[in-house]
């Protein structure tokens, strides 16, 4: 009969540690998807502040103006929003998606000088990792 009860209480106990380890599993790898989650999303908002005049010494044009500290022309790309941000982890840069973009009409007034051509029909995007002094960080770009 003592037999009987040390089984018992030896099978209880071994599925007690199982129960525990699971829950531990189970609390682990919920804590770490909903890390990865979260660490991979990113709002921009684009706030358009009507237009800018960038000079050089021989030339000046006129352009639709957006957030200063991503904003971004070139003759040849025109417009271009960028952010740069610092990352614990790599992102995956073929996985990456656009989600929820709205759109505002604007004029072809409004466009100033800049070149039609530069001005894609779709948005396009780049997204880099970079490693810079140990320190890793992300560059977007986009055509707004």
């Amino acid at each position: 009969m003592v037999n009987s009860h040390k089984v018992y209480i030896i099978i209880l106990t071994y599925t007690f540690r199982r129960l525990l380890c699971m829950k531990k599993i189970i609390f682990l790898f919920t804590f770490f998807i909903s890390l990865c989650a979260f660490s991979q999303t990113k709002d921009f908002v684009i706030i358009w502040n009507g237009t800018e005049t960038l000079s050089t010494e021989t030339s000046s044009v006129e352009v639709p103006s957006f957030n200063k500290e991503n904003f971004n022309f070139s003759v040849s790309k025109g417009l271009t929003f960028f952010s740069q941000w610092q990352t614990n982890l790599f992102i995956n840069e073929s996985t990456v998606k656009l989600v929820n973009v709205s759109y505002e009409p604007i004029s072809v007034i409004d466009l100033k000088d800049i070149k039609r051509n530069t001005i894609p029909n779709k948005i396009q995007f780049s997204l880099k990792n970079s490693i810079a002094r140990s320190e890793h960080s992300v560059l977007l770009e986009l055509s707004p």
